[in-house]
């Protein structure tokens, strides 16, 4: 957005958010492995939403991704005023699929096959 009486467009430094979901332990354990198997690059976790065909509706493939492309996203889409950065369960995750954001603000993620499924009933 252009300030009165100056043409340079200002654009929001990226924010993050925070989601309300969290990981099962097992999640949690393979996760961390997925991330540590990354030496070339400082990693963070990217959640991309499909259904897979069907077969595991609202469910999320993992990617590693840099601190280069997490930055140059989060910039990206803070000049439309939104939010792709989050804390999930005291990771950092990168998720720029944000008309499915809301399904990883609540319940548990775990793995089914290899895609994390949202939303998950807590055991007990």
């Amino acid at each position: 957005m252009a300030e009165p009486g100056n043409s340079k467009i200002v654009v929001p430094e990226p924010g993050t958010g925070q989601l309300g979901g969290h990981f099962s332990p097992a999640a949690r354990d393979r996760i961390d492995v997925f991330l540590k198997s990354f030496v070339s690059f400082e990693p963070t976790l990217a959640l991309l939403y499909s259904n897979t065909g069907g077969r595991e509706p609202g469910s999320w493939s993992m990617q590693a991704v840099s601190s280069d492309i997490v930055d140059e996203l989060a910039h990206l889409y803070s000049g439309f005023g939104t939010v792709v950065c989050y804390e999930l369960d005291g990771i950092r995750v990168l998720v720029p699929q944000l008309a499915h954001i809301e399904e990883l603000d609540k319940g548990m993620l775990e793995f089914s096959g290899d895609r994390l499924i949202a939303g998950c009933m807590e055991p007990g």
